[in-house]
């Protein structure tokens, strides 16, 4: 006869025979029978189910085992996602230590990002299926108004570029309209928040970086209460700030492959080269100059072109630092793929207190998440999902569609995700 063995289920392996009857933890409802066969399937809705360990047959432990498992009743080809709603966290250990902070939550154009998914649906019984067309064309509406705000961001940089080649003069009042039109859209459409964070340029880098960060360090600048002409200002800066790579030689600038030393100095020069390019125009106000000057110093001092430390750097300029290193982490390049974004992001986690503030490390995680909107990405239960709908509250837990129906994960206590799938296109 065999025995049984208590078997977590990150050790439960295809092939296994269930010792018992399964239950469902939160209604008692009969989940899988006994001598179950275990599949993908049947350790998927395990995981979605929140149990921690299943009691199985040991057939190694006898002399002779039988040679086919008791009678099972076969698990569904697809089992429909159970909602589990676990015991409701500490605040302080579900969002992270963010009170006291000094930080708004809110800033001037209200609660910004609600504490739940929008339009997600919640998942409260078996077979709820994906949203409906109505509410597929809403995050469609959404996603276009995003996407022709970041492109329209791009033609403006392109054009700025362009206008100071051919007679060496910045045409300011592209920059402000660009600025003040996307300003524009945040308030009157702040679903589009996600969207903008979520829908990057990805040609022609130095333009698309521009205009990625300029969306950015608008997103930060509210997420950390700034008045609206502050925003103003901090996104003109930050749609300048790489305005001085116009006076490095193209074959640095396009190189494709690591710069020499020789050549990487003379790219250090550009925050100061951006600074002349600047400096004589009445719209330059010191806001403005320290954003293309000093968005490469780092809060421990390490920085460039003046090795500034801590709060001698200008608040604003720490802002955009943070955004420069995000998009030129996941951005690809002629010499270069973007890096994942749950990498890049642990790297801006990583650089708390040493690269950047910490103040502005936290205002980023307010927005960008690891796992964007529309990612592929492998759960623990071996089975690949796609990212429908971002939690601000539990960025690791966010709202994906698997097997056709739409999965809360703030919801599963064992079901989460391990890593991106596969990152090609998406960012």
């Amino acid at each position: 006869m065999a025995s049984t063995v208590h078997t977590p289920l990150e050790n439960l392996k295809p092939g296994m025979v269930l010792a018992e009857t399964v239950y469902h933890p939160g209604g008692h409802k009969p989940l899988l029978a006994t001598g179950t066969v275990v599949t993908a399937n049947v350790i998927s809705t395990l995981y979605r189910a929140g149990l921690g360990s299943v009691l199985t047959f040991d057939f190694e432990s006898t002399d002779t085992p039988p040679e086919s498992p008791p009678p099972s009743v076969p698990a569904p080809a697809s089992t429909p996602p159970v909602a589990i709603a676990p015991p409701p966290a500490p605040a302080e250990a579900t969002r992270g230590p963010r009170e006291n902070r000094g930080i708004s939550r809110t800033g001037p154009l209200g609660n910004l990002f609600p504490s739940r998914p929008v339009s997600a649906p919640r998942i409260s019984t078996p077979g709820h299926q994906a949203p409906n067309e109505v509410q597929r064309a809403q995050n469609e509406k959404i996603e276009k108004i995003a996407r022709d705000v970041v492109n329209h961001n791009v033609r403006s940089i392109r054009e700025i570029a362009r206008t100071y080649k051919e007679s060496a003069t910045l045409d300011f009042d592209k920059a402000d309209n660009c600025v003040q039109q996307t300003l524009q859209e945040i308030v009157l459409n702040r679903e589009i928040l996600s969207s903008l964070v979520d829908l990057r340029v990805r040609d022609e880098y130095t333009y698309a970086h521009s205009a990625n960060v300029m969306s950015l360090a608008l997103l930060m600048g509210v997420t950390l209460g700034y008045p609206v002409e502050k925003l103003r200002l901090l996104g003109v800066g930050a749609l300048l700030h790489d305005i001085g790579k116009n006076l490095i030689p193209d074959f640095i600038l396009n190189k494709a492959g690591k710069l020499t030393e020789a050549e990487f100095s003379v790219m250090r020069t550009h925050p100061e080269k951006g600074l002349r390019l600047i400096q004589n125009h009445r719209w330059a106000t010191p806001e403005i100059k320290g954003i293309v000057l000093h968005h490469h110093e780092r809060w421990d001092g390490k920085g460039y072109p003046y090795g500034l430390k801590g709060e001698d750097i200008p608040e604003m300029a720490r802002v955009v630092a943070v955004c420069d290193v995000w998009d030129a982490l996941i951005s690809n390049r002629v010499y270069k793929r973007g890096m994942p974004p749950n990498h890049a992001y642990k790297i801006i986690l990583d650089g708390m207190d040493s690269h950047f503030e910490r103040r502005m490390v936290w205002s980023f995680q307010n927005f960008i998440v690891p796992y964007p909107k529309n990612a592929l990405v492998l759960l623990n239960s071996g089975e690949v999902a796609k990212i429908v709908q971002v939690n601000r509250e539990d960025s690791i837990r966010p709202v994906i569609e698997l097997n056709g129906a739409w999965i809360d994960l703030t919801r599963h206590g064992r079901l989460q995700v391990v890593d991106l799938y596969r990152t090609e296109g998406q960012i």
